[in-house]
């Protein structure tokens, strides 16, 4: 990337990570999917203790999907009328957040911080990269196993009646364009991978692995 625009002589560590909205806000999570109160410690305290920035990207559900409920997907969302306005304009809401974040990283790389890695939920269908849950078609699967409404908001039941039983064969529209847009600018910043649905101390260990810090 060439020479940084300036050199610093201050304390910082030119070291930076990006991070998913709710691993560094639980209660910012779809209904019925945190599974902890607030901040994964245990994952952010030890890139904190290494000096490593954290950048938060914004929660393209929350912004697109009406709040933080979730209500245009929760009580809105009708499989006979796939061409609704919301729908139709979600894809192009991610594309356009998703540039601005890529910038932000080039920003970064120009200026000499190393970006040391965009972690990504796999799992979801906006923070997921590939093989991950489809929007709008996740919620018309769920909407097909006639599940009972308090259920949809139950995490334990979530996790062991309906997430296994979803198909994974999507692209985030968030996360998806950001790495296109990060490989097309050929910019060095790995992408790594969270899976909810695995042991969280699994997946913790091996991100703070890809990072160097195990």
């Amino acid at each position: 990337m060439g020479e940084p625009k300036c050199q610093y002589y201050d304390h910082r560590s030119k070291r930076v990570v990006f991070m998913p909205h709710c691993l560094l806000n639980c209660n910012a999570k779809y209904p019925g999917s945190a599974d902890t109160e607030g901040v994964y410690l245990d994952l952010f305290q030890p890139i904190a203790d290494r000096d490593i920035g954290i950048e938060q990207m914004p929660c393209l559900e929350i912004m697109g999907w009406g709040g933080v409920d979730r209500p245009l997907v929760l009580y809105k969302l009708d499989p006979e009328k796939k061409d609704a306005d919301w729908i139709q304009s979600y894809p192009n809401l991610c594309q356009q957040e998703a540039m601005k974040v890529v910038d932000q990283i080039e920003d970064y790389i120009n200026c000499g911080i190393e970006v040391a890695g965009v972690i990504y939920v796999s799992d979801s269908p906006t923070c997921g990269l590939t093989d991950t849950l489809a929007f709008p078609d996740v919620h018309y699967q769920i909407m097909s196993m006639d599940i009972i409404p308090e259920k949809l908001f139950d995490y334990e039941y979530k996790r062991n009646h309906i997430w296994p039983y979803l198909k994974s064969d999507g692209k985030g529209a968030f996360m998806y364009p950001m790495y296109k847009e990060i490989c097309r600018r050929r910019l060095p910043v790995p992408f790594i991978p969270f899976k909810p649905s695995n042991p969280r101390r699994i997946e913790i260990e091996r991100i703070l692995g890809a990072l160097g810090l195990n």
